[in-house]
């Protein structure tokens, strides 16, 4: 089993990255975000969830860090249409009687999204719409302006949406970029960090 296991240590990237510098930068969240964060937590199901009726909370905790990462990250679950297993594994139980749904809290929420013509994965990321996401295209626009060097920029994220979202804004934007994750092979790997 460990040969198919992915990980990716501190050491294992040390030895391939020049000495990282960790600085902190606190990230407010948009109006956009603020609003939805406020549904979210306001709503009946998440009364559920903080009075302990509700046998698994990991759903919303992920979906207020998604939120944090990005709205569309959270717009595009619930616009998504629920069918086979994962549309099971989304559902919810309330304790004793109560009956089972959707993740609920996520109804709704593209209504505190500005109107924009199109959608789905033709619609542009609007990086705007996101505190993390709007500090990280001005650090990338500064970065990739002429004469700033030709640095390397190595984004780390728990969710493949994220990286998604990321990618196609170097899209966007013209930006040169490569994802290293689980689904390119080891040879491939070394190339692309050669």
């Amino acid at each position: 089993v460990n040969d198919f296991i992915l990980r990716r240590i501190n050491t294992l990237n040390a030895q391939h990255l020049p000495p990282k510098l960790v600085q902190v930068v606190c990230c407010n969240l948009t109006e956009i975000q603020q609003n939805m964060y406020q549904q979210i937590v306001e709503g009946r199901d998440m009364k559920h969830v903080m009075d302990g009726k509700q046998e698994n909370c990991l759903g919303y905790i992920q979906m207020l860090m998604k939120l944090c990462n990005h709205p569309s990250l959270i717009v595009a679950d619930e616009m998504k249409p629920q069918k086979g297993r994962r549309a099971a594994s989304k559902s919810v139980k309330y304790s004793e009687g109560e009956p089972t749904a959707q993740i609920a809290g996520t109804e709704g929420l593209s209504r505190f999204l500005p109107y924009t013509p199109g959608s789905g994965h033709n619609a542009p990321v609007f990086p705007e719409w996101s505190g993390k996401m709007f500090l990280l295209f001005r650090l990338m626009k500064e970065m990739r302006r002429p004469g700033n060097g030709n640095d390397k920029i190595v984004i780390v994220s728990n969710y493949t949406q994220t990286l998604d979202l990321i990618g196609k804004m170097c899209r966007e934007n013209s930006w040169g970029s490569c994802r290293l994750d689980g689904s390119i092979t080891m040879k491939k790997r070394q190339k692309m960090v050669e």
